[in-house]
Parts: C-alpha cells; structure tokens; sequence
C-alpha cells in the first residue's frame, strides 16, 4: 500500500477529524495525525500524544505498520505503543511513590485509576486489531 492510499483511507474514515489549513490538509485520529503538504504533496504521520513543542514523527516500524496494514491497523498499532508506554510511566511513578515514606493516599489513587483507564483504553484497542485482522464486522 502506498503512502497515499494511506492518506485517502484516512481522510475517508468517518471518525476522523479532518482539516484543511493554508499549508497542508489532514486527518486525525486516536492521537495520530496524518498530513499532506499542499506544496510538495509530501505525506507525513504524526504521533501528537509524544511529548515537546512539536508533534514527533512516527518512525520507521511504526510507518511499515501503515503501509502494510492500512490507516485504521496502523492507528490502533501505533496507539498501542502509546498506551503500553504511559502505563510504564504509570507504574513507574506507582512504584516510586509506594517506596516514599511520604507517600499520600490520594496521589497513590489518581495514579491507580489512570492505570485502570489506560489498562481499558489498551485492551479495547487490542480488541480492536484483533477484529480487524480477522474481518469481523470492519
């Protein structure tokens, strides 16, 4: 699958947000932003949930992801590493609070309920892979 076919599967996508500025035109979904430069009709996907000033482009395995699988395979793989990477950084920081003697409840249960959310949000996206890559109903 080419880049762009990507892109036109991607602006077709009804739960996409679509957009059109002076200098490109996208699609965003899940956190993933797909563009086209109205100049040089270069095609470049974004991940915007990575920290910085600036959206980070996805990298190369994240990119093979698209290009095998279409736009909504891509989307839900790449949204996958994004949600299994905030749980590292979850329990993590559960981690270090539980070894702080001046641990406070509260945080303590902030942090296990954004577990608990992230935990879901991962899970039905794996659902979700799993039904596209079986055919059912997509």
């Amino acid at each position: 699958m080419t880049l762009e076919k990507v892109f036109r599967e991607a602006m077709k996508h009804s739960l996409c947000a679509t957009g059109e500025s002076s200098q490109e035109i996208y699609a965003l979904w899940h956190g993933i932003k797909i563009c086209k430069d109205k100049a040089t009709n270069t095609i470049i996907i974004y991940n915007t949930t990575l920290g910085g000033n600036y959206y980070a482009e996805i990298n190369p395995n994240e990119y093979k992801a698209f290009m095998e699988e279409g736009w909504k395979t891509g989307v839900y793989f790449v949204a996958s590493l994004n949600y299994r990477r905030k749980l590292e950084v979850i329990n993590k920081r559960i981690k270090d609070l539980v070894n702080k003697p001046s641990s406070t409840d509260k945080k303590y249960r902030q942090l296990k309920e954004s577990r608990s959310r992230y935990i879901k949000l991962l899970t039905n996206t794996i659902i979700h892979l799993t039904k596209i890559k079986s055919n059912e109903n997509y």
